[in-house]
């Protein structure tokens, strides 16, 4: 750490220390950004370029305006697709950079019911909606609603707690809680399940993670759910309903055990697995990645502007903080080894404007009413096309700022990887897929090692 800030404190060029604290950077250290980073000498905020002959806006705009990428531009199958991140692996690409800019599709299916009245829902909810300001349904909503109402188990991908110590004994109508804790009271009867007629999952990618298996499995499998609701008095079985950003590749085995997966039907809008905010994808050096972030965090903070800041791991987290608090930008971080009561603590303030920025690990890419952000940076490039959706869902939400973005570094080569991938999926028009590169590697790690233990036997 002491030898990353010597290296932004010292220009051995002309011998001289700056002080960082000021952000009174060397005019050398500027005029070298400022030629790598021609777009930063006047504001920070991507704008898309009109070519000239035919004043239509690039999809991927690059520093190197040959590898740019136009609307009705279509790759053959077999073809040869230039990408401007293919010579990323190299040295001397640093300081090259390109902007993916949301392409979004209208869907084409057409509601006639447009307001909650439409679509049955009780006035009495339809009320506190309009409370919180909220007035009309939005595309999933309307295409999720009808189904749900006629008893039939969903999965919903689209772009759109606290510990109960003493709990109440009364009849309750509608339970919140995480799994753990919902576990814990059902398993010490305090509740009941025998009357449960509708299972809600929200971030079901989330709890479909491994890590989770033996004790949703294990909760799961004391509701009786149903094949599909009747609309009558008292349902005999329960409506599964599951909510997440992104729609998993595989359904986990335990869930089989616990209601026909056939009975499952998936509700989604045209732009799944699609980042719906402007992404900048910049080629750093890992010693450059400190210094370009306070180039972009400095101005922010001054603003009071809310930003997120995303990396791989806590001792990386913990770092961005203190690194930017030593620059005078109050900086608060947050990841999942932090007890709960601080974290709140912390977020807390982060929404309420006490402080802007925001160091966080994946911990926070999800479940965080992020409204008030515009800006994601992630310093640490994530090796999932899952985490990376969820990091981007941050901004650009429903009922959020308008004119979100998104900032990467990259500079380590599973991060090119990714950025390669990404790079190519848009350029073929599709959503992203659901990979993860550090899986893929190790299976085919494992793979290698079971061939070469093949061979040894032979």
């Amino acid at each position: 750490m002491i030898r990353q800030l010597c290296k932004l404190c010292q220009v051995a060029e002309v011998g001289g220390i700056h002080n960082l604290r000021k952000y009174s950077l060397s005019t050398i250290w500027r005029q070298n950004s400022i030629l790598m980073y021609p777009e930063l000498d006047d504001d920070d905020n991507d704008a898309q370029e009109v070519n000239k002959n035919d004043l239509v806006k690039p999809i991927i705009q690059c520093s190197k305006k040959v590898f740019n990428f136009y609307p009705g531009k279509v790759y053959n199958k077999f073809e040869d697709m230039p990408i401007a991140s293919g010579s990323w692996h190299s040295v001397k690409s640093k300081g090259d950079y390109f902007t993916i800019f949301p392409v979004l599709e209208k869907d084409e299916e057409k509601c006639e019911k447009n307001s909650f009245s439409d679509l049955g829902i009780d006035e009495r909810l339809i009320k506190n909606l309009k409370a919180l300001g909220i007035e009309d349904p939005t595309v999933i909503q309307k295409r999720g609603i009808p189904q749900m109402l006629d008893g039939q188990n969903i999965f919903i991908t689209g772009k759109t707690k606290r510990m109960m110590r003493n709990p109440s004994v009364k009849d309750v109508d509608i339970l919140v809680g995480t799994v753990g804790v919902v576990s814990k009271l059902t398993t010490v009867r305090i509740y009941k399940l025998d009357y449960v007629r509708h299972v809600v999952l929200d971030e079901a990618h989330a709890l479909f993670d491994e890590t989770f298996d033996d004790k949703l499995g294990y909760f799961l499998q004391r509701i009786k759910f149903g094949y599909e609701q009747i609309d009558d008095n008292l349902p005999e079985s329960s409506q599964l309903t599951l909510s997440s950003a992104t729609f998993p590749s595989t359904i986990p085995e335990y869930l089989s055990k616990c209601i026909n997966t056939d009975s499952i039907v998936q509700i989604s809008t045209a732009n799944t697995h699609k980042v719906l905010v402007p992404q900048k994808f910049m080629r750093l050096g890992s010693t450059q990645k400190a210094p370009m972030l306070l180039k972009f965090v400095k101005p922010r903070a001054l603003r009071r502007e809310p930003t997120l800041i995303f990396s791989n791991d806590r001792a990386t987290c913990d770092w961005i903080s203190i690194f930017l608090n030593q620059m005078n930008i109050k900086t608060f971080n947050l990841h999942g080894s932090m007890p709960t009561l601080i974290r709140n603590g912390k977020y807390r303030a982060f929404k309420n404007g006490e402080v802007n920025v925001l160091s966080t690990t994946n911990a926070g890419a999800r479940g965080l009413d992020t409204i008030m952000v515009d800006c994601i940076i992630n310093y640490d490039f994530p090796l999932s096309t899952i985490e990376y959706i969820h990091r981007c869902g941050r901004t650009g939400r429903v009922g959020g700022k308008p004119n979100g973005r998104v900032i990467n570094f990259i500079s380590r080569p599973l991060e090119i990887e990714m950025t390669k991938k990404i790079e190519r999926i848009t350029r073929r028009m599709k959503p992203l897929p659901m990979f993860d590169l550090l899986e893929q590697r190790e299976k085919h790690e494992m793979d290698s090692e079971l061939r070469d233990l093949i061979n040894l036997h032979k």
